[in-house]
Formats: C-alpha cells, sequence, structure tokens
C-alpha cells in the first residue's frame, strides 16, 4: 500500500495528488489518503482516512504513528508541505526505517513554512527516496530537495485534456476558482468589468464550490461540480487565479486564459504567474 499525506483544505490538493497518481499507473485499491479536505467524494476510486484541522499536534503524531505502525505501507507520498504543515512528521517518519519517504513539490513561501512549522532550526531526520519537481520553485527551497533527496524527478504537465464539451451554442466565457468567496468575488467583478470593455452581453459560467450570490444579469453559477477542464476548450475566454491546478489545466488555452493572482499564505501565485513570463 502506499500512503498519501494530503495536508489541504482546498480542492486543489486532492485534484493534483489524484492526477500524479493517475501519471504513475497506480491502482485506486493501492492507496490510501489521510486528509482533512471536505472534497473526498470527488474522489470514490480511493480510500480516505479523515483527520481534523483543530485536532492538536501531539494527538495528531499519535494517530498517524498507530496508522503507519498497524498499516503494510511501502511508502508515504508528502504533499506540498514535507515536514506536514506543523511540522508534525518530523520527528514521526525518522522512526519508519523501511519507509520510503517521497514528496510532491510545488511552490512553498519556504522561509515562511520553515517559520510557521517549527522547522527553521532543526535538521531534516529523514531524506527522500524521490522528490518529484511539478513546477519551479523558490531556489532555497529547491538546493534544500537536492540536499535530502536521493532522486529528483521534474514532472511534465501531469493534466490529460478531455473530450471538448460546450456549454452553449452562443459564446460564453468562464470563470474557475473554487474558494475563498472573497477571491471568487473579485474574479466575478473582473469578469464582468471586461464584459463591459467588450460592450458584449456574453453569459459567463461560474465553477465555484463556495456559496455565491450575484445580481449581475447574464451570470450562471455552477457549483459542486468537477472536473471543469472538459469546457475549457470551447470557451472563449477563462477568468482564474493561479493556483497549481488552474495554471497547469490551462496551459494549451493559455492565450485566452485572465489569471489574477491571490495572496496566499504558503502558496505564491504572484511566482508561479512571474515563472510562466519567464
Amino acid at each position: 500500500m502506499k500512503l498519501f499525506y494530503v495536508y489541504g483544505g482546498s480542492l486543489g490538493h486532492l485534484s493534483r495528488v489524484h492526477h500524479f497518481i493517475q501519471y504513475q499507473n497506480w491502482a485506486s485499491e493501492e492507496i490510501l489518503i489521510v486528509t482533512p479536505s471536505h472534497f473526498t467524494h470527488y474522489f470514490p476510486a480511493y480510500k480516505f482516512v479523515k483527520i481534523h484541522w483543530r485536532t492538536p499536534i501531539k494527538e495528531l503524531i499519535l494517530s498517524l504513528n498507530k496508522l503507519l505502525t498497524n498499516g503494510d505501507f511501502e511508502a508515504i507520498y508528502i504533499d506540498t508541505f514535507p515536514f506536514g504543515l506543523y511540522g508534525e512528521l518530523s520527528e514521526l517518519l525518522a522512526q519508519f526505517k523501511k519507509l520510503s519517504i517521497n514528496y510532491l513539490a510545488r511552490v512553498l513561501k519556504w522561509q515562511t513554512y520553515l517559520v510557521e512549522s517549527g522547522s527553521m532550526d532543526k535538521k531534516s531526520t529523514y531524506s527522500f527516496e524521490n522528490t518529484y519537481l511539478l513546477e519551479p520553485l523558490y531556489p532555497k527551497h529547491q538546493e534544500w530537495i537536492l540536499a535530502y533527496s536521493k532522486s529528483v524527478f521534474t514532472l511534465p504537465n501531469l493534466y490529460l485534456y478531455p473530450k471538448a464539451v460546450k456549454l452553449s451554442e452562443h459564446t460564453y466565457w468562464l470563470l474557475v476558482h473554487s474558494g475563498g468567496i472573497k477571491d471568487v468575488e473579485t474574479l466575478v467583478q473582473i469578469a464582468i468589468e471586461e464584459r463591459r470593455k467588450a460592450s458584449a452581453d456574453i453569459p459567463i459560467y461560474i465553477f465555484t464550490q463556495v456559496n455565491l450570490h450575484i445580481t449581475a444579469p447574464n451570470i450562471i453559477i455552477k457549483k459542486n461540480t468537477y472536473p471543469v477542464n472538459q469546457y475549457f476548450e470551447l470557451a472563449e475566454r477563462i477568468f482564474t487565479g493561479a493556483g497549481f491546478n488552474i495554471i497547469q489545466e490551462c496551459e494549451r488555452f493559455r492565450a485566452k486564459q485572465y489569471i489574477h493572482p491571490f495572496p496566499k499564505k504558503y502558496d505564491d501565485q504572484f511566482f508561479r504567474l512571474s515563472s510562466l513570463s519567464r
């Protein structure tokens, strides 16, 4: 069995892991995912162990230790946060000498993460069997990976393009952002302003996971739809943030993508956007 430790609440964390598993062509029966995410219902093929955001770190470590001790796991794959979100993995994983420890690395505000996870002055107690670079990283983050990884692989875009589906016989725009609500509202206002500049009454289809109430005309809200990339090809424009998944999914459609980066605690959407231009 392979255990994936996915300590992230957004849909993007699970989506990234799902596409990585598909890329590796692993059977879903081989996978157990530990996560606090509320979006597990979109991935019924996998088994999940749910953890809770407010679980005290000592209790979380005990639960993970029990899971790893009693389970038949050959490998663990850690998404985004190499020591866990709170540093909960740093001492724990060193105890499991036969466990292959692997890391899925996307953009991370490295210094911020080291401080917040309590890892600033600690040396890593384990090294990674394999680290998978999913996009360009902060230089300091990448240097650390090279120092603590036996093998490092730079992966291509993980996202496959599905058969195109048309939402309407008429021209339409898309807005795709799962949350939070303030970010979605910001993107909506940008799209409405762009529509005003175009002097057209083009319908805007909004795909989101949050409760949204918009009074502007010709706005169609599609909540709790996944995946949505089947609609990208036939849309005239696509309004998005600059999160990892949407940037990968829209690679073929960059010319019609309007990207608005949002400030995040650990993700750096501005860095990701600047990497695209480079």
